[in-house]
């Protein structure tokens, strides 16, 4: 089978020496148990986000033992994360959208994204890698994007790209994203709609149900008053000690 030289670069018949330098075909092909072993890269991105709804403090261990590949891109209200960061925390995992990179040697690592409103024009952005990445051991590193939505100011959050994709009436926010990176295709993520920030559920709160006494039990059934039902009950939102849950 013809090779070609690859220092002069011209074809010779299969057992042929090359005139111009000497060089063999076998002193450059690959045979067996004379090769040393070699790993393909491929560069990659992966959209993710996670599951756990409370947050936590910069000082505390990231929280991404549970994370889903993202269906939708997650976005909170500008008033819940603006709670969340005056805590001191970041906000929830399931609230962040996750942007996992497979750079294999690739140096740029910002992410390209591209807010598609219903009735203004895209914003493009390019959300750059902060600091020197530290890699995993699969080779991998997160950029953290948190899409908020609502009036006034969005809060901050150290080591997370805070993007805001408010649009219309109060409350209202762009439909989808695009995400690009490591000069892959843009990958499309509709934006999540379906879980209202306006509750105070990811601010590490309990839910505490001010229970009906027996007094008023006893007024219902012998004094012709009203038993209280569910719906006349105080809904207390308190934070509960480790002893307390215990």
């Amino acid at each position: 089978m013809p090779w070609e030289c690859p220092s002069c670069q011209t074809t010779q018949v299969d057992d042929e020496v090359c005139p111009g330098c000497g060089t063999s075909k076998s002193t450059w092909t690959m045979v067996a148990n004379q090769t040393r072993a070699f790993v393909l890269g491929k560069k990659k991105l992966v959209l993710l986000r996670g599951v756990a709804a409370a947050t936590w403090p910069p000082e505390a261990p990231e929280q991404e033992a549970e994370l889903v590949p993202a269906e939708r891109a997650p976005v909170m209200s500008k008033a819940a994360a603006a709670r969340v960061a005056a805590r001191g925390h970041w906000p929830p995992p399931r609230r962040l959208l996750r942007v996992r990179l497979f750079p294999n040697k690739h140096k740029d690592l910002t992410v390209e994204l591209t807010v598609n409103f219903a009735t203004l024009e895209a914003a493009e952005l390019a959300l750059a890698f902060e600091g020197a990445p530290a890699l995993r051991d699969d080779g991998s590193v997160d950029v953290l994007v948190l899409l908020v939505r609502g009036e006034g100011e969005a809060p901050t959050f150290p080591g997370v790209h805070v993007v805001d994709v408010s649009e219309g009436a109060p409350g209202g926010f762009a439909p989808g994203i695009e995400v690009a990176a490591l000069g892959k295709p843009a990958r499309a993520l509709p934006t999540d709609d379906e879980d209202d920030d306006e509750d105070d559920d990811d601010l590490g709160l309990d839910l505490v149900l001010s229970p009906v006494t027996g007094d008023e039990e006893d007024a219902g059934a012998d004094g012709g008053g009203e038993v209280p039902t569910i719906g006349d009950l105080d809904l207390v939102l308190e934070p509960v000690a480790q002893d307390d849950a215990a």
